[in-house]
């Protein structure tokens, strides 16, 4: 007889179980930073100007129409959160790996494509998911093609250069020989 009586055809299993124990790490806040590069577009500079003075004009309304005197530290945060939405909403973040080649019209297709990702995870109904997924394939197909594209333009301008810098070179190691 094996085991515990306990009218079953299962067998007990004794074991010894060696635990290490791993602290673990705690969760440090980290700040997003904003894409402030995108500010040298002339657009993009006009838009986030724009925004920032649409927001200070709704918090001057705000602050003529109450006859209370609001803290600094109220007027700061409310500046901060003008800022703060306000490049949220224009810049958005910086992306943690940019590749140099891609340019910015193929980071807006790669946007779209998570968005249209993010809808279908979001979605229950089959029938729109079958639409989103379809999108989807659109979407990635023109992010792979742009891809593609902006690779062999890279490709090629590298290769300009090098060839470039080869012919000005040949000519400098030319005329030290005359």
């Amino acid at each position: 007889m094996r085991g515990a009586d306990v009218a079953s055809d299962h067998h007990l299993v004794i074991a010894n179980i060696k635990l290490k124990l791993k602290k673990l790490s705690t969760y440090v806040n980290v700040k997003r930073k904003f894409d402030v590069g995108k500010l040298q577009d002339p657009k993009i500079q006009q838009e986030f100007q724009l925004e920032i003075k649409n927001r200070f004009q709704l918090l001057d309304n705000l602050t003529t129409d109450d006859t209370t005197t609001i803290s600094v530290n109220d007027e700061w945060q409310h500046i901060h959160e003008i800022y703060t939405e306000a490049s949220k909403k224009v810049l958005g973040f910086k992306r943690q790996v940019h590749k140099e080649w891609i340019t910015p019209e193929t980071w807006k297709l790669i946007d779209e494509r998570k968005e249209v990702n993010n809808k279908i995870c979001q979605t229950h109904s089959e029938r729109i998911k079958e639409k989103l997924r379809t999108k989807y394939t659109e979407c990635n197909k023109k992010v792979k093609t742009a891809t593609r594209k902006n690779k062999r333009d890279f490709m090629e301008d590298l290769a300009r250069e090098s060839v470039a810098s080869n012919q000005r070179m040949a000519k400098s190691t030319t005329m030290e020989n005359i």
